[in-house]
């Protein structure tokens, strides 16, 4: 009976480990209090990536002007107690992006160290103007989808994430090649470039980590690993009362 009982327990446990992986897999998750959490850039999101105008700070989405403006308001930005919210990276040498013509414009940038470029395609799911081919993407989300500033319609989310219409967010990653450019992504053409810091864009925030975490003042639920091992101890437990049977 005790036999019968711990095999029971071990199926639990492996089934709530699998359970445990699907969460840990799922990409984007709602933390509350306006913050989405990405488990694979360990990163979190505003819930509101136009918050520098719900907030009052500008008066509309592309408001942020300059690059300088954007910089500064990310630096003295306060919300849900954190103070170490940032502008996106970009990564120049994505070797996941591809470039349309001759024109230095890069579409389908999906690596890790390009982050809004990876929330666009991987989280949200959505496709630039051209694909790899240099061909208009009969996917592409244009005005149909931009203008709608929710995600939730178009992605799949079971949360909205607002403000997501700004024509262009910039990035905090300065052009290693020329000091006044810096990175942007253009939200509505799925497309991203190095442009003049004098230009207009909006900024989505995001601080490094989970607000989740125990070192943050969150809590957490125990890694699937954790769960996977402590399985893996009571079925050793199980062989051992075997061969003692």
């Amino acid at each position: 009976m005790k036999f019968k009982f711990l095999n029971s327990a071990i199926a639990g446990l492996v089934i709530s480990a699998s359970c445990l992986v699907n969460v840990a897999n799922a990409g984007l998750i709602d933390r509350g209090n306006g913050m989405i959490y990405d488990d694979v850039l360990d990163v979190t999101w505003m819930q509101d990536a136009a918050y520098h105008v719900t907030s009052g700070y500008s008066p509309h989405y592309g408001a942020m002007n300059t690059w300088d403006y954007a910089t500064t308001y990310v630096e003295q930005l306060s919300f849900g107690g954190f103070d170490d919210w940032r502008m996106a990276k970009y990564d120049f040498n994505d070797s996941s992006c591809w470039e349309n013509g001759t024109s230095s414009v890069y579409y389908g940038c999906e690596g890790t160290n390009n982050e809004l470029g990876y929330m666009f395609h991987v989280n949200m799911g959505l496709h630039g103007q051209y694909d790899s081919n240099g061909d208009l993407d009969p996917l592409y989300h244009n005005s149909s989808w931009w203008n709608n500033l929710g995600g939730k319609q178009t992605t799949g989310l079971s949360f909205d994430i607002t403000g997501f219409g700004a024509a262009a967010f910039w990035s905090g990653t300065e052009d290693p090649s020329n000091s006044d450019n810096a990175g942007v992504f253009y939200n509505i053409y799925g497309s991203q470039l190095s442009v003049a810091k004098t230009n207009h864009a909006a900024i989505w925030a995001v601080r490094d980590g989970d607000v989740a975490a125990p070192d943050q003042g969150g809590t957490t639920v125990p890694e699937p690993s954790s769960i996977a091992i402590l399985g893996l101890g009571l079925m050793g437990l199980v062989a051992s009362r075997k061969k003692q049977a």
